[in-house]
């Protein structure tokens, strides 16, 4: 409520203070179970990369050992980024792969937003653009026609990494600074560091500017 009421700032303590009773050792599963989803958000608006990832596990962990087949696909997903943006590729491609296979026993694709083939974010970090943009872009029309905005600007995000470094700048401008507008918690503070390089590229200094003055508070 402080992130969306009252500004990032204010929003610091209260996340912290959830990230620790998330990672405490005598966590009850069940409120685990709850909160995960918005404690790994948390921790990522944080810029907290292990936290992130130590939730992210903790949360597949309890998710499978209840048995929670619904929350078990989220929480792959967001082990398999963590994975990603610390360099484990291989690791993320099995929590993707064991996503997938988790799918077919639930209702899955709905609560992630896109009937999830590849991962976005780590085709762009391999270098595979062009397959990183069209499934960006596809999970960007997909939950838009569910009415899901968090997973569209996830979307936006992979479609702004892939067009950065494929060097189309004004484009990759574009997709970040429309997730930063939206405002969703880790996604749009992800997206700050992609718009600055951008804007940098493309000469929109003043762009570059402002997105760096809020990157900086």
């Amino acid at each position: 409520s402080a992130r969306f009421t009252l500004g990032y700032q204010a929003s610091v303590e209260p996340f912290r203070a959830a990230v620790a009773a998330l990672l405490a050792d005598d966590l009850d599963p069940a409120v685990g179970l709850r909160w995960f989803a918005l404690g790994t958000a948390a921790a990522g608006s944080l810029w907290d990369d292990q936290a992130t990832f130590d939730l992210s596990a903790r949360w597949v962990k309890m998710a499978r050992a209840a048995g929670a087949f619904t929350t078990l696909p989220v929480a792959l997903v967001f082990h398999a980024v963590s994975e990603s943006m610390a360099g484990h590729f291989r690791e993320a491609d099995t929590r993707w792969d064991l996503m997938l296979e988790v799918l077919t026993m639930s209702s899955g694709p709905a609560v992630l937003g896109v009937n999830s083939r590849s991962s976005g974010l780590l085709l762009a970090y391999r270098g595979q653009l062009t397959e990183a943009r069209e499934t960006g872009l596809a999970q960007v029309r997909e939950s838009a026609a569910r009415g899901q905005g968090g997973p569209a600007d996830i979307g936006r995000y992979i479609v702004a990494v892939a067009d950065l470094f494929g060097g189309d700048y004004a484009a990759a401008m574009s997709c970040a600074q429309t997730v930063i507008e939206d405002d969703p918690a880790y996604t749009a503070e992800a997206a700050l560091p992609e718009l600055i390089q951008a804007a940098v590229r493309a000469g929109d200094y003043e762009a570059a500017a402002t997105a760096h003055k809020s990157l900086s508070e």
